[in-house]
């Protein structure tokens, strides 16, 4: 997606999903697939916006997310080329969810070879619900083309997109395969697992 677009939005102004995968991505295990879950701080009985989203620090999520990460990951072809971020990444804690995925997209993108700008919603101040706050974004971005992952067409509405004369896009994604470490391949993993498994070939397999 980030490829095919001009700019990319960080939709932080929201309350999150908590099974989404806005703090949560899978990897590949000798058995088959993981979870590896950030957790946060809940806001009451809600779950928070995405702006103001705290990392639960005080569950050690850190220390098992690397260790089930080398567990999974050390011997695979490319991964010391990564270790390093990585490692650091996991020896510091965070505050904010929001810190914690801008950081690895950003890192990730770097690494795919994707210079795509991005901007946060919030700085936006964006008005609405759902169709209507992604037509504010793009209103105030100058957009004339939304792309929008495949599971919005369950609450997008098409007709609102064509009556301010914004082209309405579904990205479709066909998952290619690669050397996975393990027998068998499993698909829709984290992007880590194409970078240690594929190193500089990761960019073109996508």
């Amino acid at each position: 997606m980030l490829r095919k677009v001009d700019l990319m939005i960080f939709l932080d102004t929201v309350r999150m999903n908590l099974r989404s995968f806005q703090r949560r991505n899978r990897i590949r295990t000798p058995t088959g697939w993981m979870w590896l879950t950030v957790p946060v701080l809940k806001d009451g009985v809600q779950s928070p916006i995405f702006r103001v989203a705290k990392v639960n620090e005080s569950t050690g999520w850190r220390l098992k997310h690397w260790k089930a990460i080398l567990s999974s990951y050390e011997r695979a072809p490319y991964f010391n080329e990564y270790r390093g971020f990585f490692e650091a990444f996991y020896s510091e804690p965070h505050d904010s969810l929001l810190e914690v995925n801008v950081d690895l997209i950003k890192y990730v993108a770097k690494q795919l070879g994707l210079t795509t700008p991005a901007r946060y919603a919030s700085e936006l101040e964006p008005e609405g619900k759902k169709t209507e706050l992604l037509l504010d974004i793009c209103k105030k971005t100058e957009a004339s083309h939304y792309l929008s992952g495949p599971t919005a067409k369950n609450y997008l509405r098409p007709e609102l997109f064509e009556a301010q004369g914004v082209e309405l896009e579904f990205h479709e994604y066909k998952h290619p395969t690669y050397e996975q470490r393990f027998p068998g391949f499993f698909s829709y993993m984290s992007s880590i697992d194409l970078l240690f498994n594929t190193g500089d070939r990761a960019a073109r397999i996508l």
